[in-house]
């Protein structure tokens, strides 16, 4: 039995509040041996018996009561109050049914006042919750003495259940000096003893007062903004800014022991408000299916594939060209689900592979992740971009048509808006691939246009992180450039959503707020790594080919409608610069064999009016 020391003690304490409440109900140590003494010792070892049974059955011997808390203190009270009851009932009948010698003992309790097991539940109640609070009290004041003499000075942001939990379990090595909390109500309160110190916006003249040397913010609905402010305003300290992961699903599910405490990263930066997802909708139309995912290696891709486990598939292909990428998605997603999945190396530049590939698999669903997406290098290599993105994504679209699969998206990007690239022109006439497939056979085919995303493979994120590692300079293109910009998980999100609500041949865009300057995110990723400003320098290297300045999300006379979900929005007005595809696509595929740029910037402009090569 855990919690002998407990056992051992309430043994001790059932003997003795008895007597005692029986001494104050007549108010005197004197008892007369045969009118109260005899009662006195039937109850006794009747409130033994009931409170040591009740205790053993409802658990009260297998709790931690070092941490314990309201919890516990209601629950015991409960037992408690109903082994009372239990031990008043038995006096009474006493008196009424326990009169003749065939009942002894209890024939003895007609002379207990009937006061007494009142008086025996009080004092049994404060007894019992005395000590067991006072070693969590005592365990308290220990941790509490630990940690300020050796901990790290810590700052919460926030007040919630969360941030109390978090102070609870890290005053065994932090020195806790108190919270901040943007509620006036609560400015000049106290939880568990720690001081609300003031609001958020005050962080840093409270940082420098008190010496902190880490700060944890524990809000469920922490905003970018938020964030930034924080990082902002504690960036020349020097301090380590951490965050509680997922704070709102922990206050929605009320698990509050299931949290974890990472640091800042770059995403958090970005955090918008958290979109609503009807996912019991896009899961009526995915479960029982068979998916395909193009370019399920990569950093779209994989996540796609593993957010599509969770509504419950048939069977998931996982499609690629890269025989490395596909394997380590495969093994990973192996351990998290009994999903079939089926690996496949191929490439959609090959017609009659695909088109295999389709009919033996009969997929209803197709995800075209794969693409080439690196401007500059596109512009050096314009017949791979023609190749990979127009004729690749077209050969899949046809393929898709033979083998009647019922929904395709193609996951686009908003350097399709007036391109000044080869990549993003080649975007943009995909996309009207879609759209003239989606229109001439009647297909719930769309589009998803994207912003870049964060810390996906080679992104301007990962090259940062590796210069700051490396001691820098950090090379920045242009002061004023500036991307939208959105998480993988969002940008998986989106695409599940859009699958969801597209008929044929609509494109559709995430509400990302404003552009960040890529400047500025430089700067926000040296602060998240306690590094100055003066440390490692920031060169400007100039915007490279095929790079603007500013990205746009749609065309000038593309309409954007909000959808049922606010932050999905819905563009109008596209339509396809021709009515026949054959014609295009032995141009482009006569382009793509003699890889000239300057043919391919030409018949792109036939297409493309609004292009800025």
């Amino acid at each position: 039995m855990r919690n002998r020391h407990f056992f051992f003690f309430d043994i001790l304490l059932l003997l003795a509040t008895p007597f005692l409440a029986l001494v104050l109900r007549l108010e005197t140590f004197h008892l007369h041996e045969t009118l109260f003494f005899v009662p006195l010792m039937v109850y006794t070892l009747c409130a033994v018996i009931v409170y040591l049974c009740s205790f053993y059955i409802t658990g009260v011997y297998s709790r931690y009561w070092a941490e314990a808390s309201i919890h516990e203190f209601l629950s015991s009270c409960i037992v408690i109050v109903m082994c009372s009851l239990v031990l008043i009932a038995i006096t009474f009948a006493s008196r009424i049914y326990f009169t003749q010698s065939t009942m002894y003992p209890f024939v003895y309790l007609k002379n207990l006042p009937l006061s007494v097991p009142f008086i025996h539940s009080i004092l049994t109640l404060l007894a019992f919750l005395s000590v067991r609070f006072s070693l969590r009290s005592a365990q308290h004041v220990h941790a509490y003495k630990a940690a300020s003499n050796g901990g790290r000075k810590t700052l919460l942001i926030g007040s919630c259940n969360i941030a109390r939990t978090v102070m609870k379990n890290t005053l065994k090595t932090n020195h806790v000096y108190g919270f901040l909390d943007d509620n006036p109500k609560k400015r000049g309160m106290k939880i568990e003893g720690k001081p609300i110190l003031g609001s958020i916006d005050s962080i840093a003249s409270v940082v420098e007062k008190y010496h902190i040397e880490e700060v944890i913010i524990c809000l469920p609905d922490l905003t970018g903004m938020v964030t930034q402010k924080i990082v902002t305003a504690v960036k020349k300290y020097k301090i380590e800014v951490k965050v509680v992961a997922n704070a709102y699903k922990i206050v929605a599910s009320n698990d509050f022991p299931a949290y974890e405490i990472r640091k800042i990263n770059v995403e958090d930066l970005l955090q918008r408000e958290a979109i609503v997802f009807d996912m019991a909708k896009v899961q009526e139309q995915i479960q029982g299916n068979t998916v395909l995912v193009t370019g399920a290696g990569g950093s779209i891709g994989s996540e796609l594939c593993q957010q599509l486990l969770s509504l419950n598939p048939q069977k998931v292909i996982l499609l690629g060209h890269g025989e490395n990428s596909i394997f380590k998605i495969h093994k990973k997603l192996q351990k998290q689900t009994s999903v079939e999945l089926i690996p496949v190396i191929a490439d959609i530049r090959f017609p009659h592979k695909m088109v295999n590939i389709l009919q033996q698999y009969s997929p209803n669903i197709v995800f075209h992740t794969a693409a080439h997406k690196h401007v500059p290098l596109m512009e050096d290599n314009p017949g791979e971009a023609i190749d990979n993105n127009i004729l690749g994504s077209y050969n899949l679209l046809q393929a898709c048509v033979q083998s009647d699969v019922e929904k395709f998206v193609l996951i686009s990007t908003d350097k399709a808006v007036n391109p000044k690239s080869i990549m993003g022109a080649t975007k943009r006439i995909a996309e009207f691939f879609v759209h003239w497939t989606a229109r001439k056979y009647d297909r719930a085919y769309v589009c998803v246009r994207f912003g870049n995303i964060l810390n996906s493979r080679g992104s301007v994120i990962q090259t940062f992180e590796q210069q700051i590692t490396e001691g820098g300079p950090i090379t920045v293109t242009h002061p004023d450039m500036e991307r939208y910009f959105m998480t993988i998980p969002e940008a998986a999100q989106l695409v599940l959503q859009a699958f969801s609500l597209g008929k044929s041949g609509d494109i559709f865009i995430l509400d990302m707020g404003n552009p960040i300057k890529i400047l500025d995110l430089a700067k926000n990723l040296l602060a998240l790594h306690g590094i100055g400003e003066d440390e490692i320098a920031i060169n400007f290297v100039g915007i490279r080919k095929g790079e603007k300045l500013y990205e746009q999300l749609n065309y000038e006379k593309e309409l954007c409608d909000k959808t049922t979900y606010p932050k999905i929005l819905h563009v109008n007005n596209t339509t396809s610069p021709f009515t026949e595809a054959e014609e295009v696509i032995a141009k482009l595929k006569q382009l793509r064999d003699e890889n000239q740029k300057e043919s391919i910037v030409n018949f792109f402009r036939e297409l493309i009016p609004e292009i800025e090569i």
